[in-house]
């Protein structure tokens, strides 16, 4: 019979071993009077000579080799009814394990679903992105042109695709237009990531090979079914997006969202498309018309380029077969600059970096803060475990009478031990099986705080079999972590000590002066007075970092954000447009000021680019890039930056009027060597467009974190093009404005 079945069958197995002894004892009993014996003296000495009907039942028990999970379960059902019988002390321990493990549970998700979980695609650790790595931040931004030599470069076997960033476009099937985010993709850019679809098809080479040929659009799974209520008939219809009549080919497959981890697309369109979806966003332009359609032009860097690299492919050789690409792009971009300017370009080089866990600006952001507060939390969940500890010592100690009898009755130590272990753990397991509650809300409190107010942060977090065996894992550790020293103290019990106490509560053998309970006590201040150094340093970044002035006013402005390019505004009706804006915003009661800009501030949104000053000489670490944002010339009193030399920006300043602009001190300081160069020249390239009227504090437009950033103000209306952002000054609460 096999081990399981020996188990399933021990009623019949119990019943067969007493038939089996009782047969044995007859027969040696009638063997012992046939001798001559009495009937009571062949009972008494075929016993002796059985040696005991119950020792040789366990043996016979041993044997089996199920004796384990039987004693298990006898101490689990001892556990379970000591526990009803301390109501109060099972509830306040379960909470406090709850508690500690739910949040290691929260943290352990959330840093799961962020950092370690691969993109839902076929073998995603063939996927590599390319990227610009140099002196400063890698680069991710390719051409059209660049990705076409790419791919003839590229060996047979490394298929290349190209992406866009998600953008916020206007879906519209009926009379209700609705914002999806929408992403532009090569045609093979489902084939290379391997995703297959869930209803029609998707995109295919021949969707991207005509510009604005091609109206056609995937949806993602979860946007069909949440807008769309699963309809398989919707394949083959028309929608609008941006106002563009798109047929709908496909439905990409459930649980693929895209690359971007943290960020959810809602609707794919073929790159051929740019100019009619109005995509106009994170691009970087050189010697090029945004007007016209992007993905021929070689100044324009706006894609994303991902190759899957086969397991039996040299990633090293795919990068030195394209890196000659770039380095001949950056030497005919730089061949009539002056030596230090060309060598610190090529300093530029290709990279090949892992996809296998996707693009997440959250990662980047939120993995070292989560990697600490996991730290934190397992502290926090030692501390628990050392406070159990000292709660069941107290309780084992109350024991050592019975503990005491049970030796002398001939219980084995090892065999207390299992049974003092296996009731902390199973303490333990109903505290992480509470704490399944608490690590849901936990990850959600987690998402809420990442997303700030920008809406909840599209991150899956299931609660799957892979979660479950964490939780148990930490309730097997944690059980048998608070239940070690109980058991050691049990283990040590002194019968003669015991005993001659009585009914009193008898202690622990003496072991010196680092006993249990002693070195129970040091491992709990310690711990606790790392775990409050821990809080000192957090309140302290935390003071340090609501300190820092970020240059502009934080309390009495509101801003909304706009997107006059997805409502199909052109060039020409954008003034009137402004004027509308400014004029109805400034009409609301309380309203003291009203501004307009390309970019706002706390969007985590920007715009890069590189400026040259008349004779300056760029050394070999020169970076001449800087944040630039065209705003209206109520800007700067608006959002509360204090000019510091000149003028800001007046009426005057049109388009008529000759081309000025207002740096921050940072900036003044790294491109002119002065706090002070009003009047002073410099331009995007080497025409000294711009003269600088004013000069305004350093601003921390996307990050406190970060240093100030060099920035640049150009007049709205000198260099008119789309704003996503409306500024507020109020007086009163904003929160009555804002509504």
């Amino acid at each position: 019979m096999s081990w399981l079945g020996r188990l399933l069958n021990r009623r019949k197995l119990e019943g067969e071993l007493d038939r089996e002894l009782q047969f044995h004892l007859e027969h040696h009993i009638r063997d012992l009077i046939a001798l001559g014996f009495s009937p009571a003296e062949a009972n008494r000495r075929a016993r002796i000579e059985l040696g005991g009907v119950e020792q040789v039942k366990e043996e016979a028990r041993d044997v089996r080799g199920t004796r384990w999970i039987e004693d298990w379960w006898q101490d689990t059902r001892y556990a379970l009814r000591a526990m009803a019988k301390a109501k109060a002390f099972t509830a306040a321990a379960v909470t406090t394990l709850a508690i500690g493990i739910g949040a290691n549970t929260a943290v352990f998700n959330v840093l799961r679903a962020l950092v370690l979980r691969p993109l839902p695609v076929e073998r995603p650790e063939e996927l590599h992105f390319l990227e610009r790595a140099g002196p400063g931040d890698p680069d991710r931004r390719f051409s059209g042109p660049e990705l076409d030599r790419f791919r003839a470069a590229a060996p047979d076997s490394v298929p290349i695709a190209a992406m866009s960033t998600t953008a916020r476009m206007y879906v519209t099937l009926g009379d209700q237009p609705e914002l999806a985010l929408t992403q532009l993709v090569s045609g093979d850019w489902f084939s290379v990531l391997g995703v297959q679809p869930a209803a029609g098809r998707l995109l295919g080479p021949d969707d991207n090979r005509t510009l604005g040929g091609n109206p056609v659009a995937v949806l993602s799974h979860e946007f069909w079914v949440r807008r769309f209520g699963r309809d398989p008939a919707l394949v083959g219809q028309t929608i609008r997006l941006n106002g563009l009549v798109l047929t709908v080919v496909g439905v990409a497959e459930a649980g693929f969202p895209g690359v971007t981890v943290g960020a959810r697309t809602d609707v794919w369109v073929p790159l051929v498309m740019q100019r009619e979806t109005r995509y106009g966003q994170n691009a970087s332009m050189n010697d090029a018309d945004p007007d016209k359609p992007w993905l021929p032009q070689d100044g324009i860097r706006w894609l994303g380029l991902v190759a899957r690299i086969p397991a039996a492919q040299s990633v090293d050789l795919v990068r030195s077969r394209l890196e000659p690409i770039l380095r001949a792009r950056i030497e005919a971009a730089f061949a009539g600059s002056d030596s230090a300017t060309r060598s610190y370009a090529l300093r530029e080089h290709l990279a090949l970096a892992s996809g296998a866990r996707g693009l997440s600006p959250l990662r980047d952001d939120f993995a070292d803060p989560l990697l600490i507060l996991m730290a934190t939390v397992g502290l926090v969940l030692l501390i628990a475990c050392a406070n159990l500890a000292s709660l069941l010592l107290a309780r084992s100690a109350a024991r050592g009478h019975e503990i005491a009898v049970r030796i002398s009755l001939g219980a084995r130590g090892g065999r207390l031990v299992r049974q003092v272990l296996t009731e902390s753990v199973t303490l333990s397991l109903l505290g992480g099986a509470a704490s399944l509650l608490v690590g849901f809300w936990g990850g959600r409190v987690l998402l809420g705080l990442a997303s700030g107010t920008a809406g909840a942060v599209p991150l899956s977090l299931p609660f799957d079999w892979s979660l479950l065996a964490f939780v148990v894992a930490v309730s097997l550790v944690t059980g048998i972590g608070f239940g070690l020293a109980p058991a050691a103290r049990m283990a040590r019990t002194d019968l003669f000590e015991t005993f001659k106490a009585g009914t009193r509560v008898a202690g622990e053998r003496r072991g010196g002066p680092w006993s249990v309970g002693r070195l129970l006590v040091v491992t709990q201040v310690g711990l606790s007075l790392t775990l409050l150094v821990v809080a000192v340093v957090f309140v302290r970044s935390l003071r340090n970092l609501l300190a820092v002035d970020p240059g502009y006013d934080r309390t009495s402005v509101v801003a909304a954000r706009v997107d006059v390019r997805s409502a199909g505004y052109l060039p020409e009706q954008l003034p009137a447009l402004y004027q509308r804006l400014l004029d109805g915003v400034r009409a609301v009661p309380g309203v003291a000021s009203a501004s307009l800009s390309a970019y706002g501030v706390a969007t985590n949104s920007a715009r890069t680019s590189s400026v040259e000053v008349p004779g300056k000489v760029r050394g070999p670490d020169w970076d001449g890039d800087v944040q630039v944002n065209l705003v209206t010339e109520d800007y700067l009193a608006t959002l509360g930056m204090k000019l510091v030399r000149g003028r800001g920006f007046t009426r005057s300043d049109g388009l008529a009027a000759p081309r000025v602009a207002v740096v921050t001190e940072s900036m003044a300081r790294k491109f002119f060597d002065t706090d002070n160069p009003v009047g002073l020249r410099f331009g995007y390239d080497r025409d000294p467009i711009f003269e600088i009227i004013g000069v305004v504090r350093d601003v921390r437009p996307n990050s406190l974190r970060a240093g100030p950033t060099p920035m640049m103000f150009v007049a709205l209306a000198q260099e008119m093009g789309p704003v996503y952002s409306v500024e507020a000054r109020v007086n009163g609460s904003p929160v009555a404005v804002g509504e």
